[in-house]
Order: C-alpha cells, then structure tokens, then sequence
C-alpha cells in the first residue's frame, strides 16, 4: 500500500543546507526536481533575503553548482541549480529506493522531507541507504494515501498549521483584509517574509490534499 513519510535531517546534511550559514533567517523550499542524465537539477526558493544576498550566499556551495536565478518575488527569489548525481547524499537515496519527493522545505534548524513511497519496502530501502551513508534521518510522520484527506494528512507543519489558523482567526483572508502580514508577523514572532512563506506553502499544500487531482 502507498504511504506518505515525512523525515527530518540536520540543516547541513543537505546540499543546499550550508547556505544558513550566511544567511541563518531565511527558508529554503524545493519547488521541483528535473534528473536529466547523471545531474539532477533543482528549483527552489528562498525566502527572507533580497535578491543579492542570496545570490551572494550560494556563489560557492559544496555540492551544488551552475546557480542560476530564474525569477523573484518580493518574498524570495527562485533558483535553479545542478547537483552531481554520483554524490552519495539523501537526494540520490530517494531516487534509488524508489521514492517520490513531494515536497522539501528546510531552515537553520532542519530539513523536512514529504516522500511518496509505493510500499513500505521502498521507505526500509531508503533508511537502509541513509544508514549506510551515514545520514541521521528521523521518521517524524507515516500515513497512508487513504489518511491524507483526515485528522492532520494535508501535509501541513504544525507551524503552517498555526500561521494559517492566526490568519484565519485575524481576518487576514476577509475582504477587506482585518490584519497584515506585519501584524501577524509579530503575533507569530518571526519575520514578515517568514509568515508570507508559510502562509503561501500551507495553502499549496492544503490544496494538493483536497482539491488538487493528486496525479
């Protein structure tokens, strides 16, 4: 039966994870994985930086190469990169067991990763290799594709989970809007670009477990 795992790593055991070095506030997402070849190439965000500052930040990173910026918003700026398949790190245990990347977001603290896998053997296969390889994964989360639509299944962290019920409560999705982003922001503690962040990766994610077609 398919499930859905959710595993967490140290910031810096992800290629793109040394970037907090620099720039310790900011978030990282992966917007999607092309492989082409023996190189997969990433699309991802980053958020909390202007535009310079991030490209400054990922001018020389291990792991990764060719950065490239593709676009930007006033919250983040969108990347493309190149990793070198031959590397023996957890993106290319993903692909080996099987898995599917559903969705990756990463902080100063951790990285999070959503996985597809088609059978439980895939996920023993995965946690094999990053045993093996000497990466310390935690299986935070485990549910059927069934569960994805009850209780907490939509894919949300729990801080998603809180800037989206204090929006909704604040009356930031009224119209007119009864909040702004500065004032949730300091309700929540962090950044304003923080909560716009996750206010836009909750929603997604909300949606591709309702009413998105899950294909």
């Amino acid at each position: 039966m398919a499930s859905i795992a959710v595993f967490s790593v140290t910031a810096s055991t992800f290629p793109l994870g040394s970037v907090f070095d620099d720039l310790p506030e900011v978030t990282v997402e992966l917007e999607r994985i092309v492989p082409t070849g023996q190189v997969v190439v990433p699309y991802f965000w980053v958020y909390g930086a202007d535009r310079e500052a991030v490209l400054d930040a990922f001018s020389d990173r291990p792991g990764v190469s060719n950065i490239e910026p593709v676009d930007s918003i006033d919250e983040g700026v969108l990347l493309r990169a190149e990793w070198d398949y031959d590397v023996h790190g957890i993106k290319r245990g993903i692909y080996e067991s099987g898995l599917t990347l559903l969705s990756a977001e990463g902080s100063s603290d951790e990285w999070r990763f959503e996985l597809r896998a088609p059978d439980r053997t895939s996920l023993s296969t995965f946690q094999s290799y990053c045993q093996e390889n000497g990466i310390a994964l935690e299986l935070t989360r485990l549910y059927t594709l069934s569960e994805r639509g009850t209780d907490r299944a939509y894919g949300l962290t729990e801080p998603q989970v809180d800037g989206l019920t204090l929006a909704f409560d604040r009356g930031y999705f009224d119209s007119p809007r009864r909040t702004s982003l500065e004032e949730l922001a300091d309700e929540l503690g962090v950044s304003r670009p923080a909560v716009a962040d996750r206010l836009r990766r909750g929603l997604r994610n909300l949606l591709a477990s309702t009413v998105a077609d899950p294909d």
